[in-house]
């Protein structure tokens, strides 16, 4: 019983630290967007599966505003489903 316990206590103090840590780097994420979002340069960032991960305030933007120009050049172009799709398609 003992070292059950023990070990759930090690158990707790790590999910502790895990908690801690993943609060903490959400905190920092946080910023990074704010600041993203508040930059006037275009800023947009793709995974590794070459997926539009997020799109600045500043790209949205012009986005929405080439809209039409656009579609002649990527049929079937939304600029409000930029996030999510292909970077492929530029």
């Amino acid at each position: 019983v003992g070292k059950v316990l023990i070990g759930l206590k090690s158990l707790q103090i790590h999910l502790g630290y895990q908690v801690e840590e993943t609060a903490k780097q959400a905190k920092i994420s946080a910023r990074i967007v704010s600041a993203l979002d508040a930059a006037s340069a275009c800023v947009m960032i793709a995974n590794s599966d070459n997926r539009i991960v997020y799109a600045n305030r500043a790209i949205r933007q012009m986005f929405r505003e080439a809209e039409s120009d656009l579609q002649r050049a990527i049929p079937g172009f939304s600029a409000d489903k930029v996030t999510g799709g292909s970077i492929d398609q530029f």
